[in-house]
């Protein structure tokens, strides 16, 4: 961190099998030495994949149709609430 560079990382495909988001937060956090955090939290993972909670905003976004074509916002599901609070 020599340069003071702010980081993106994107943690792709969580509908595929074995998908784990939290994984690669924590391996940047450990391999990398980088303070990391999610600012989205999936809905589901693997065949189970609906969307992700933007835990900036508090929203959900689920994708719909046969390839998740429709973008629809909608409220934080009950029970990733406190997920998303604490995330």
């Amino acid at each position: 961190n020599r340069y003071k560079v702010p980081r993106i990382c994107f943690i792709n495909k969580l509908d595929r099998g074995g998908a784990n988001p939290w994984k690669g937060i924590k391996g940047m956090r450990k391999d990398l030495r980088l303070p990391a955090c999610a600012v989205q939290i999936p809905i589901g993972l693997e065949g189970e994949h609906e969307g992700v909670v933007d835990i900036i905003r508090m929203k959900a976004i689920k994708f719909q149709g046969p390839k998740g074509e429709t973008v629809v916002e909608e409220d934080v599901p009950e029970n990733l609430i406190e997920a998303a609070q604490t995330a």
